[in-house]
């Protein structure tokens, strides 16, 4: 899930969507049935220590995993067209990533606007089952 930045206010809903659903999906006995166990990956080009940071103040630290793509800038994000060069961040897009590193957009939104809830339960319910 690439996030534009940290201590943002919709990002912060996002996120917290995102870690209840994680949550929520690690009880189901499918989760623990997957080939390998889903990780659940928030990248933005804060530095990680803010990264860490804003994951920590909202509880989501122990469910999600913090990746900063502060150096090269943005190269993550670039590298799944999901970066934007006016604004110097990532864009709002998830994707559902394979162990062979093929992948597919989970969900998206514009900016100012949060990614539909129900289209991350739908991809970590795939997570899941091992995509």
């Amino acid at each position: 899930m690439f996030v534009p930045m940290a201590f943002t206010p919709v990002c912060a809903d996002e996120i917290s969507d995102l870690a209840q659903l994680v949550s929520e999906a690690r009880d189901r006995p499918e989760w623990g049935s997957a080939p390998e166990t889903p990780e659940v990956l928030v990248v933005s080009t804060d530095s990680s220590a803010a990264l860490r940071a804003w994951l920590v103040e909202l509880g989501a630290d122990a469910l999600l995993t913090g990746c900063s793509d502060f150096w090269p800038h943005g190269s993550a994000a670039r590298a799944y067209g999901a970066f934007d060069e006016a604004a110097g961040t990532a864009t709002r897009r998830s994707f559902l990533v394979r162990a062979d590193g093929s992948y597919r957009v989970a969900a998206s939104a514009r900016p100012g606007e949060a990614r539909v809830r129900s289209e991350h339960a739908a991809a970590l319910h795939l997570l899941a089952e091992g995509l």
